[in-house]
């Protein structure tokens, strides 16, 4: 066939099948690419309250864009397309389907028993905009040519990041930080590994397909630019999610597509001279089909090991995996311990859960470690939160959205194959690296997750369409047109009902999400402009607009309370105390299972001089978080003024014990991160210091602890770190006021004892840390103390 002919049938083909889509369709193909590409740059960091971040990037926010994509779809979808062969296909009721909206049920079911209603609903909007893009990338994928500009969308994500991940590496290698682990735009390394892990078998699939040699060379080169930074990155749950997804594309590649193992010399048709490129591509494909099965299938693994052994010898990743055994405290058994308190949790709460998103609020009263947001397990966090139905209706989607791909596959085109296996693998990666940590819980690693299930079933069902298509007998299409014309007529009203009823109820569904999300946002606003406001008036006025327009937030009210509390010269302190309990007590209602909450409370009560419901208040907090150290420390501070100094003396050493209990021993990284065990080796030494009878080897005990601590602590906090966050400034200072005061003390023992040397190296380091320590006030506090012990 002449070649002008070949491209007139070709573009006919492509004008009638690929161009026939409305601009609905085509805004919402931008709207998802706009999100991938957008989602690792400003949506990669999980939902925590304590980020404070900006508006821009909060979490629910790409999911309140994928209901405003939803809407579209639904109202703004022309019959042509409604009620063609690729739509009628995605109304029918699948399992996979059945599981997923069994899991969105289940997730509601829980957010209404909640124990936290905030936290719930915005955990339910994340899990909402998971549904909408796995349905919209499997209806946008049936078009090759949409199918293809989405997933270059998710490889130039992962382009992007990778080069970034280089670039911050290469520049803390040369100034001496080898062994530094490389965080990219996300919250920690461990998350980058995730989406890189996404992104790398997705990349590796396309290199087969593309037709031209630049564009596979761009592809091997981006996959090589995967693995160097997901080694850099130090993750092992990464790094062994790879290796285990890269075994099973191996497998994929060698049973559906055995053609790229070897190919018959029949197959290939001579290539002329003047094309030397695709000479070689050719000349390479016989010298593979010359091989036999096994050498082939033997290559892959060799080359894997290969790798492995590369990124082994990298410092981030060497140095991870030699810490693994080590004695110290590192990350592997925190999550043991993390993992055993989850357990608990999900036992506890066995039908529904705590309720979506509550994870941190319910984890500290079961919990033997220190402070987590998330179980670095989703599974059991999913089990925990809304109990273990719903974590069975989620693997039932994935494993019955995997059987309906592995089941579809060998009918399919060569191109959708490849295109389904790199999701696949990229799929499983993520599903294995979510068993050691919890990238279902940021948006950008759940969306694409949710892209890659919907397109790669997409892909794998257009392709069959097509194919049946082709296969379609005219004649048996003309004599079912009779019948089919009758049952339109019949039907054609109950229809009609059925897609209003559809249109009005997930429109008023995603109505209720935005409405939430713009509530949110404006609370988000006022809240950002209260804590910089210069005056404690504007904070006052900012705080209360981000009440009204934010309600069911405790936080916002706790931050009036205490605003409300700050208020020193106040005309009236009586007012301002009974106007924070009120909002305290509501953010009790709304969240009575935080600590920090009560504490509020307690402040509240001590204002009003009502000591007793302070205590009670105090032991309040002490049951939800039972390894409260501030809790325990504030409350041996109202003993002492209550005169009860036995109970002091017991709190301050239940603190100090927890440095040698699981809770001081492991940490998620190795630093010290309570710094009230600082502040209760000293007050229990000024404490000791006063008894009849003083050990003096006990107190310089307690306070040569309280320096190694505190200064341990002040070691981590640099100041390039400090600057990222007030609380960690005011953290800081109360170290180092404590470290201080520690030295001050040794210099006071150490010259009743005459070693003046040594009074005088302690003095000097005092007040160099603080200088506002008055010697003369400790020695004259030091002559009113009882005699010395033996």
């Amino acid at each position: 066939m002449p070649k002008r002919q070949m491209t007139k049938r070709r573009t006919k083909a492509l004008t009638d099948v690929e161009t026939r889509m409305p601009i609905p369709h085509l805004c919402i193909v931008t709207g998802i690419v706009c999100i991938l590409l957008a989602a690792p740059l400003l949506w990669s960091f999980p939902d925590i309250p304590n980020l404070n971040l900006p508006l821009w990037r909060m979490p629910i926010l790409p999911h309140s864009i994928m209901l405003i994509l939803l809407c579209i779809l639904v109202w703004w979808r022309p019959n042509a397309v409604s009620h063609s062969r690729a739509w009628s296909n995605l109304k029918k009721t699948d399992w996979a389907v059945v599981a997923l909206l069994s899991f969105i049920a289940l997730n509601a079911f829980a957010t209404i028993d909640s124990i936290y209603l905030h936290a719930s609903l915005r955990m339910m909007l994340c899990i909402s905009g998971f549904a909408i893009m796995f349905y919209i990338a499997r209806a946008m994928a049936r078009t090759l040519i949409f199918a293809w500009v989405l997933i270059i969308a998710v490889v130039i994500g992962g382009y992007v990041q990778g080069l970034i991940g280089l670039r911050e590496y290469i520049a803390t290698a040369t100034a001496g930080e080898v062994q530094w682990r490389t965080f990219g735009t996300f919250y920690n390394p461990n998350i980058l590994a995730g989406y890189l892990t996404l992104c790398l078998f997705t990349t590796a699939a396309l290199a087969p397909v593309a037709r031209r040699p630049l564009l596979k060379l761009a592809l091997a080169l981006f996959v090589v630019l995967l693995l160097l930074v997901l080694g850099t990155t130090g993750s092992k749950g990464g790094f062994l999610a790879m290796m285990l997804s890269a075994f099973v594309f191996v497998w994929l590649i060698a049973t559906f597509i055995p053609e790229t193992f070897g190919a018959k010399p029949s197959q290939h048709q001579p290539t002329p001279a003047s094309q030397p490129a695709r000479a070689l591509t050719q000349s390479i494909a016989h010298s593979f089909a010359r091989m036999t099965r096994w050498a082939l299938l033997i290559m892959p693994m060799l080359m894997l090991l290969a790798i492995a052994m590369a990124i082994i010898l990298l410092p981030p990743i060497r140095t991870r995996f030699a810490q693994t055994f080590a004695q110290q405290a590192h990350s592997w058994l925190f999550r043991w311990f993390v993992w055993k308190a989850t357990l608990n949790i999900a036992t506890a709460f066995p039908i529904n859960g705590s309720g979506p998103g509550t994870f941190h609020l319910i984890y500290p009263r079961f919990t033997e470690v220190g402070p987590t947001h998330t179980a670095h397990n989703s599974f059991m966090q999913i089990a925990a939160e809304s109990g273990w139905l719903s974590l069975l209706a989620l693997l039932a989607f994935a494993v019955l959205t995997f059987h309906q791909v592995l089941r579809k596959l060998p009918h399919t085109a060569l191109t959708a194959r490849w295109f389904a296996v790199g999701a696949m693998a990229s799929c499983i990666a993520f599903l294995a690296h979510n068993i050691v940590d919890y990238t279902w819980y940021v948006p950008a690693t759940q969306l694409t997750f949710a892209f890659l299930l919907g397109w790669m079933l997409g892909c794998v069902e257009g392709a069959q369409q097509v194919d049946a298509h082709k296969r379609t007998n005219s004649k048996s299409n003309e004599r079912c047109a009779a019948v089919h014309t009758k049952r339109k007529l019949t039907s054609y009203n109950r229809r009609m009902v059925q897609s209003h009823i559809i249109k009005w109820l997930v429109t008023a569904l995603a109505c209720v999400g935005i409405a939430i999300c713009i509530s949110q946002c404006a609370g988000v606003i006022f809240a950002t402009r209260a804590r910089s406001a210069l005056s404690i008036d504007w904070a006052l006025t900012d705080w209360h607009r981000a009440v009204s327009f934010d309600p069911l937030n405790a936080r916002y009210r706790i931050a009036l309370a205490n605003v409300y509390l700050s208020y020193e010269f106040a005309d009236a302190p009586h007012e301002r105390a009974m106007d924070a309990l009120r909002q305290v007590q509501t953010a009790i209602r709304l969240q009575p299972t935080r600590a920090a909450n009560y504490h509020t409370l307690a402040r509240t009560y001590i204002t009003l001089r009502k000591f007793k419901r302070a205590v009670r208040a105090y032991q309040r907090a002490l049951y939800w978080n039972p390894h409260d150290t501030l809790a325990m420390c504030d409350l041996a501070v109202l003993y002492e003024r209550m005169g009860e100094r036995d109970k002091a003396w017991q709190l301050y050493e239940r603190v100090i014990a927890l440095q040698d209990a699981p809770y001081g021993r492991y940490h998620a990284i190795d630093v010290p991160v309570d710094m009230n065990i600082v502040r209760a080796c000293v007050q229990l030494s000024r404490y000791l210091l006063r008894m009849p009878k003083r050990n003096i080897t006990d107190v310089q005990k307690h306070l040569k602890t309280a320096i190694a601590i505190g200064e341990r602590f002040l070691k981590f906090m640099q100041p390039a770190l400090v600057e990222l966050s007030p609380t960690a400034i005011w953290e800081r200072n109360e170290v180092t006021h404590w470290v201080a005061k520690a030295y001050a003390m040794l210099a006071v023992i150490d010259e009743a004892r005459g070693k003046y040397k040594s009074a005088n190296a302690n003095w000097d380091k005092a007040l160099q840390l603080d200088s506002s320590i008055d010697p003369e006030a400790l020695r004259e506090e030091w002559k009113g103390y009882g005699k010395d012990g033996q």
